[in-house]
């Protein structure tokens, strides 16, 4: 499921799509212990608030998450901000 071409990481899939003043962070991975919290983090670092979400397991053992969010700054969350949240979240599910 790329969005804007994006892979996260390995069998990892995220997609960011403007929502008007809020942003949806939909993210695909295999799911594992943990791995809300690892997202959750993440978004915490870069300021941007989880407003709320959906999480789910589908039989095959794949976490779909999608997550709301927006900026705890108050500015907006820009493209080059989304592109370093990217690339934390690659490194936090690649451990």
């Amino acid at each position: 499921m790329p969005v804007d071409g994006d892979a996260v990481a390995d069998a990892v899939r995220a997609r960011r799509d403007r929502l008007g003043a809020l942003d949806r962070l939909t993210v695909v991975t295999p799911d594992r212990p943990g791995l809300i919290q690892t997202i959750a983090g993440t978004l915490a670092g870069y300021n941007a608030s989880v407003l709320g979400g959906v999480a789910h397991t589908r039989d095959d053992g794949v976490a779909v998450e999608v997550w709301h969010v927006s900026d705890a700054l108050g500015i907006g969350i820009d493209d080059r901000r989304w592109e370093r949240i990217l690339q934390a979240l690659s490194s936090a599910l690649a451990g």
